[in-house]
């Protein structure tokens, strides 16, 4: 039995010697992760001993490599075009709200840039012996104007005269009218007769913009005035007019000047304030 015993130790002393032999192998840290490898670092190793070195080739990705640049054109392929920046569509299923005090209004037509340049308008200037005395014995009315212009009178109640200047794409004209009323006029009643004129004769433009009605002697009375000003319809001339009323002599007067428009300066300093201050009743 002491004799089995001792058998059975000495094979486990062999045993552990041959362990302990095994145990002298070379051992090697392994980085956990290939983005954590860190070179492993050691003191000097003692003389004689022989040092294995191991070279760590990792290809990590680092946020810098671009797969495209493997890829090389063929003769079939084109490099990539940037494409346009898209305009934001609004869905179809949402309705476009438009929140402008413009909303709905008509377009402006905008004239080309290439438009031919008008020919300059021609000077005109009216002295005071440029005057002439216009008698409408009709109207029991005289007053003075630019001499020359021609005279209509084929309507009864209306005398009618036009600058017969054919350089002008416009005529300017005057046209005095005058009728018997049997009720007198208030302020408010020639105020809406000028805009009955108005309303008239609206039709003969386009863009026809009208002024509100102001005070103004006209025969020495107080009477009312308004201006306008718009294209004559279907074309690009441009004119300004005044339309003046008054009740005086139990004659209700209206009196109308139309000119073009860039010589409304002109015609209404000089030539209208000319006419207003000659006009009178012959009887």
């Amino acid at each position: 039995m002491k004799k089995t015993m001792l058998v059975l130790l000495l094979g486990l002393s062999v045993l552990i010697l041959a362990a302990c032999g095994a145990s002298q192998e070379e051992h090697f840290d392994v980085a956990s992760g290939v983005s954590d490898y860190q070179p492993a670092v050691s003191e000097e190793p003692p003389a004689g001993t022989q040092v294995i070195t191991i070279t760590a080739d990792y290809d990590f990705d680092d946020g810098t490599y671009d797969p495209a640049s493997e890829e090389a054109f063929s003769d079939f392929d084109e490099p990539d075009v940037p494409a346009e920046t898209p305009i934001p569509q609004a869905p179809t299923s949402t309705p476009v709200i438009i929140n402008s005090q413009y909303a709905g209004a008509t377009p402006l037509v905008i004239d080309p840039i290439d438009k031919p340049t008008p020919s300059p308008a021609p000077t005109l200037t009216y002295a005071k012996e440029s005057f002439a005395t216009y008698d409408a014995t009709r109207l029991r009315i005289s007053f003075e104007a630019p001499a020359g212009w021609t005279v209509d009178d084929t309507i009864a109640d209306t005398y009618l005269i036009t600058n017969p200047d054919t350089r002008m794409a416009y005529p300017a004209q005057l046209m005095v009218s005058a009728r018997a009323v049997s009720t007198t006029y208030s302020g408010n009643d020639m105020a809406r007769e000028a805009k009955a004129v108005s309303n008239t004769i609206k039709g003969e433009y386009d863009h026809y913009s009208p002024t509100n009605t102001a005070d103004r002697t006209l025969f020495d009375a107080k009477g009312k005035y308004m201006d306008f000003d718009g294209y004559i319809k279907g074309t690009e001339i441009r004119v300004w007019g005044r339309i003046h009323v008054v009740y005086v002599n139990k004659t209700l007067v209206v009196v109308r000047i139309t000119v073009p428009y860039e010589y409304k300066i002109l015609y209404k300093d000089t030539v209208y304030r000319h006419f207003r201050d000659t006009l009178k009743f012959t009887r």
